[in-house]
């Protein structure tokens, strides 16, 4: 069940349980009104056939009776705001897990990126400059060798730096292409 199917619920039995809460109040209105044109009949033909005794007992009723409506017209109205208030509430919660979803989905996301990132940092990134060290030392390693062989008619000669400065920028080459493949494919990975 997504977050915005919860939130339809909650909207629905919201507004299911505020209007049975509001008929049920407009019910209760309607037999008070019923009650207070009875009681007020009962009170002429008391007043005609009855003493002051039985009439004060009866208008006290009366006035309890009175007082007890007032007490659930207050209700119904508290129990108005109450509902209103849930309302609002709701619609207030359904916003906030929206933007939690969404929260969450940036999380991941960044995660994702956060991974890919780790992962090349850990095993691509060192590869490509290994493969300039290695074509630099082994240039160094062949005139050390040429030298030490007193070769240095072939370290002079004009091929020897222009060989080692060739091999040098295709490894510089073979780097970047590689670099910008292990790029394009984080780039994927995050997508």
């Amino acid at each position: 069940m997504t977050g915005d199917e919860r939130n339809n619920n909650r909207k629905n039995a919201a507004s299911a349980s505020e209007s049975s809460l509001l008929f049920e109040i407009r019910l209760i209105d309607q037999k008070m009104t019923e009650l207070d044109k009875n009681l007020n009949e009962i009170y002429s033909l008391l007043d005609i056939k009855l003493g002051g005794d039985e009439v004060k007992r009866v208008l006290e009723l009366k006035s309890m009776l009175d007082e007890s409506a007032k007490r659930t017209s207050d209700i119904g109205k508290d129990i108005g705001k109450i509902s209103q208030s849930l309302q609002e509430t709701n619609e207030k919660l359904a916003h906030l897990e929206s933007e939690n979803s969404r929260l969450n989905s940036e999380v991941r996301k960044s995660e994702k990126e956060i991974e890919a990132v780790r992962k090349y940092i850990l095993n691509a990134g060192p590869t490509i400059y290994d493969l300039t060290g290695i074509t630099g030392a082994s240039a160094l390693i062949i005139t050390s060798i040429l030298i030490f062989s007193d070769r240095w008619d072939v370290v002079r000669a004009w091929y020897y730096p222009m060989v080692f400065g060739i091999a040098l920028a295709i490894a510089a080459i073979v780097a970047l292409k590689s670099q910008r493949n292990i790029k394009k494919r984080l780039v994927e990975q995050v997508k």
